[in-house]
């Protein structure tokens, strides 16, 4: 009686032992994938204000407010792509996104199409982070 409910004990914690083990794998591996193609990392302890210029609408909005911030970052971090060797001169329909830092040092995102430039790189976007990216001007090219 005493070795059965042994047995069951140790049958238990070898059985949450593997359980842990591939739950630790699955985050591990989630992490390691999600930052796959990441593009850049911003951080809003960083970052002073934002402007937002669209040259074929004739519109520059300035981004004071910290919680619009947050989400702009936040939008920003999540873009993935692939660096690739682009030439720009055949686009006209540009728009900007200069993200400024404490010390107003200017990061400049330069997106045409499904391309965007940051510090004269060139990355070709996926479907959805160029979504991502022109969400950012629907929802903070009429606000001030």
């Amino acid at each position: 009686m005493l070795e059965i409910k042994r047995s069951r004990k140790s049958k238990n914690k070898t059985k949450l032992f593997v359980m842990f083990f591939f739950v630790l794998l699955l985050f591990l591996s989630y992490k390691m994938l999600s930052n796959r193609n990441k593009i850049i990392q911003l951080e809003l302890k960083d970052v002073s204000y934002s402007e937002l210029i669209t040259f074929n609408k004739n519109i520059m909005v300035t981004i004071n407010d910290s919680s619009k911030l947050r989400d702009i970052l936040l939008m920003l971090n999540s873009l993935k792509g692939e660096k690739v060797d682009f030439d720009s001169d055949e686009y006209s329909d540009f728009v900007f996104i200069n993200v400024y830092d404490k010390s107003f040092n200017k990061l400049e995102f330069f997106k045409t199409d499904r391309f965007l430039k940051i510090n004269n790189q060139w990355y070709k976007l996926d479907r959805t982070s160029a979504a991502r990216f022109n969400k950012i001007f629907e929802k903070y090219s009429s606000q001030n």
